[in-house]
């Protein structure tokens, strides 16, 4: 069994970006901040407060869910060639 100190476990907390603290004048810099380390040290981030709205975020998922139910050979037509599994190459 693997034991995880409190201070290492809450460094393993997924950065959560604020869309709306990024594009304001009083707090863009700080969340800036936090959005580089994010992407350099994570790769990826939660971002919160997009500026959208709940049923545009719904339909887009919606959408991606049909995309990945659609045929393998279907979704290789659509992809662009760059990110291929294994079984493709």
């Amino acid at each position: 069994m693997v034991l995880i100190s409190e201070e290492a476990n809450s460094s393993l907390e997924i950065p959560v970006i604020d869309m709306q603290r990024l594009l304001s004048v009083e707090s863009g810099s700080s969340e800036l901040d936090k959005l580089h380390p994010a992407c350099r040290e994570w790769g990826f981030f939660q971002l919160i407060n997009p500026g959208v709205s709940s049923s545009l975020v719904e339909k887009v998922k919606l959408e991606i869910q049909d995309f990945f139910n659609l045929p393998m050979s279907e979704t290789y037509i659509i992809s662009n060639g760059i990110y291929r599994s294994v079984d493709h190459q």
